[in-house]
Formats: structure tokens, sequence, C-alpha cells
């Protein structure tokens, strides 16, 4: 008009559950431009009524070891208390049904787990643990109003680990520095899986969705409210790294997939941004990390543990603990692109038991808690930085030996241990009080002298767990390099116990 004021009128089909955003330009009739605001953009906050906005995938089902995820509002919410969000879409609150929890932050940095209704409301950039038995119910979020776009959304980090959600209703990213300089350390929870921190994909942030922060003090962590003005900086973090080895493990559906030792080039020896810290466990889980208690007061355990390239060799020292009672697998991978003139072996000493991984990429434990961790060791190097690290442990018997099961009692896995002086064809077999057989647990293989271990899970030939009482582990053990040797053959008793 006459005193230069302008009105104009957003279209609604530019007005999403989004918001608005915009930026008013201006040239005069000099060719003069300007830009209000000078940079970035005005954001108007949007009601959204209803239901509000509905998760665009069903949530899923599933049990301890695998129904576990992250939950966030993607809206400032009217009603922000847990079961106004959930209980629409999930019933009323039941713990046969569905679960919401949220960790506590304790003192060292570690976690307590409290449950509704002692969580915390669902205010944006809070995420909170929910699992359900039920698969495919939809959730949505109720009436609410859309986030401020016009400047990153700030969440305060306690020291320690940390539940944060992305407070927007679209996939957006979160700076790669928080607040007190130090990098941003961001993991997802899938299918009862920890993300890997060397994939620069898990640091997109999706709406609904929940992640795990570790924060070495109280800061601040910036979730970009509009992506597309910045790029996401995070998946330059990841190095180069010259060669890696993955450790896998699962015990039933549990699984912990992201364990890695890597060699980058000018890595350091200590504790650098390369080194992830291992996430808690939650519902029924399998843990590998490497420990370090020497690296940081708050963390301990590492999921990733990054050396320098060694001039001979390197020995990456790990743990495995689980509360389910039963056998964990351990498997190796990316030993292909370890240089040729390295040799790879893991090594149990407590049990005198050395592994070629070149060889066989694999490993059976019996479960420990977290109290009791098992410890074993990745050595790679040279051969002379090897063998001194091995011999040791390379233990030939001078006769044939079959130890007693440990532990014994057991519930429901148990250990057992046996020696051969020679190269020999093995069959191990569990009998019950009949004399029925009840498992083989090696069935005529070869097997080179030394040491060798198996874990028995207390199951029969049929997958099905076996009942408590006395039962036999009979070994039988032929020397391949004598024909006239009569073999050996022995049977030890052992008691399992509910």
């Amino acid at each position: 008009d006459s005193t230069f004021h302008v009105i104009a009128s957003i279209p609604s089909s530019r007005v999403t559950n989004n918001g608005a955003e915009y930026f008013i330009s201006v040239q005069d009739t000099h060719g003069v431009m300007s830009r209000l605001p000078s940079s970035g953009i005005i954001s108007i906050q949007v009601r959204v009524g209803g239901e509000g906005v509905t998760k665009a995938t069903a949530q899923p089902g599933g049990d301890e070891q695998t129904g576990y995820r992250l939950i966030a509002s993607p809206l400032d919410l009217d009603a922000k208390q847990p079961d106004a969000v959930l209980e629409d879409d999930l019933g009323s609150y039941d713990a046969t049904q569905w679960r919401l929890f949220q960790w506590v932050t304790l003192g060292g940095g570690g976690v307590a787990k409290v449950e509704f209704p002692n969580t915390s409301d669902m205010s944006p950039g809070i995420a909170l643990w929910l699992i359900v038995k039920s698969a495919d119910k939809f959730i949505d979020s109720g009436p609410g109003t859309t986030v401020s776009t016009s400047e990153r959304f700030q969440i305060p980090l306690n020291t320690g680990w940390n539940l944060v959600g992305n407070p927007f209703n679209f996939a957006t990213v979160a700076d790669d520095t928080l607040s007190d300089g130090n990098p941003l350390q961001i993991f997802t929870y899938e299918n009862g899986v920890w993300s890997d921190q060397l994939d620069p994909g898990t640091t997109e942030l999706q709406p609904f969705a929940g992640y795990a922060v570790f924060s070495t003090s109280s800061s601040t962590m910036f979730v970009k409210a509009n992506p597309f003005d910045a790029e996401n900086n995070l998946g330059k973090r990841v190095a180069d790294v010259l060669w890696s080895i993955r450790i896998r493990a699962h015990c039933q559906d549990a699984r912990d997939d992201n364990n890695v030792a890597a060699v980058v080039h000018k890595a350091a020896r200590e504790w650098d941004r390369l080194d992830y810290p291992e996430p808690p466990a939650i519902g029924e889980y399998v843990s590998v990390y490497f420990p370090h208690p020497e690296w940081q007061e708050l963390n301990k355990r590492f999921s990733t543990d990054v050396r320098p390239e060694p001039l001979e060799g390197e020995e990456w020292e790990f743990e495995v603990t689980t509360n389910i009672r039963d056998v964990v697998n351990l498997t190796f991978e990316g030993l292909e692109r370890v240089p040729a003139e390295y040799d790879i072996w893991l090594v149990d000493k407590a049990l005198n038991i050395t592994i070629d991984l070149r060889q066989r990429n694999s490993y059976a434990i019996a479960g420990r808690n977290a109290s009791q961790p098992k410890r074993l060791s990745l050595i790679v190097g040279k051969r002379g930085y090897v063998d001194p690290r091995i011999v040791d442990f390379q233990l030939v018997p001078t006769s044939y030996e079959l130890s007693q099961n440990f532990p014994n009692p057991f519930n429901p896995v148990t250990t057992i241990q046996y020696g051969l002086p020679t190269p020999s064809r093995v069959s191990l077999q569990v009998y019950n009080l009949l004399g029925e057989e009840v498992a083989t647990l090696i069935d005529d293989e070869l097997q080179d002298p030394g040491y060798h271990v198996i874990t028995w899970n207390g199951r029969n030939a049929s997958g099905f767990s076996v009942a408590s009482g006395i039962y036999f582990y009979r070994l039988r053990a032929f020397d391949i390099s004598s024909s006239s040797s009569p073999g050996f053959v022995e049977t030890q008793k052992m008691l399992m116990i509910e």
C-alpha cells in the first residue's frame, strides 16, 4: 500500500503438520536485494488436531530379546502424559501386553530402568523404551503443535547415557559436536541390536524415533531444524579404516553385532573419537565389549577399539556377558581384509584354547552374567609377534583326557573340556539314566591334538529342554595315526538342576 506495507497469504497447500516456513526477499528499483531474515527462515508453528500425527509404520511386537524400541513424540503435545499418548492405540497399561521404561542416569555413568508411571512425560526431544507384545499396532501422537524450525532444537544432556528423540515430524540430522566440544556419539536400537557407529547412516534422526547418546559432561545436543540448510557432517568422522575385524554374538534371538577391532592410520592407542562406548543393555541381551577402565571415568566398556597401524601385531582383549542361560555363539568377520602376513588367533586363556580364525571363524561359550564376564583375546600379527603370545596356551596332553563338566550342577548350560594327544576322530554323546541317547554333541569329527571344549545347552536332539536330573556324557576318540590303537572311551556324570 502507500506506506509500503505488504500483506500476503500463504496457500493452504503450503501448510502441513510440519509447520510453515518462509523468508521474504525484496528487490528495490535500483536492483538492491534485501532478505528477511538475513539467513535461515521464519517458522510458523501449526496446531495439529484430532489424532495428531500417526507413525508411518506399525509398532513391531516382540519379546524381551527383540521387542524393545525407543519412541519419541514428533509434536509439542497438548497431553504429554505417556498414557494419554499410547493407551488409545495399545489399550490400558498392562505389563503383560505393553510396557514403558526410561533410563535414569546414575553416578559413574550407569543407568537404572524406571517403569511407567514413574517415567517423564513425552515432551519434544525425550525418548522412552517401549515394548509391545502384539505387532501391527499403529501409534498416533494425539493433538499438539509443531516445534519451531527457525532455530536448532536444543536437547540438554546429563553426564553419561541419555535417551533423546527427534522433536520434529520429519527426518533430520544433529550437529556432530555437542556444546562442550565433544563429538556426538549417537546409537540406534532395532530388533535387539545397537547400531554400528562406524555407519554414517545412523546419524539421520527419524520421526517418532529415539536414540541413545553418551556425554562426558552436562552438555547440549543440537538437532538441525532444517537439515537442508547445512550438510550432515557426521559421516566425515568415519576414518579411513585400513582393516577391521567385526565380532558378532548371538544367544537365542538376542544379538550384539557391532563390535569392531580396527586399525586406522594415525589413530591413538589411548581413547580417541573413533573409540565408541558400548550402550547399556536392555531386556534379555548378549553383550560384547572391549574393557578399558583406564580410558574414561564414566564409561569403561567400548564397542569399538581402534588402534594405529601395528608394526608387528596387536592384541585386543574383549569380554562377553548375557543374562540368558544358554550358549553364546561368536563369529568373526572381515578376516579376509587383514593383511596376509598377519596371523589371526582367538585365545581362551582360562581354558588353554587357541583357534586359528583363518581356519575357523567361530567359537561357542557358555553364557556368563555381567558379574562374571567371559574374557577372550584376539591376537593379530606377524608370526614373530603371535607365536610367543599363544605358545603357553597351545598345550598338548600326553594322553587322552576327559574333564568334569563345569559348572556342575548346571542350569541349563555347561561346558565339557577334553584333550587329544594325537589327531583323532572324536564323538561325544549325552545319555540319560536309562542309557538312552539324549544329544550328540560331536559326531565322528576329525580334530587336531590339543585341548578342546564343547558346550551343551540342556536340549535334546529335537531341540527341547531336558528335565532336571543326572546325565552322562561319553567321549570316544580314535588315533588316526595308529591302526592298532584301541581308542579311548570315557564317561562322566553330570547333574542338571532347575
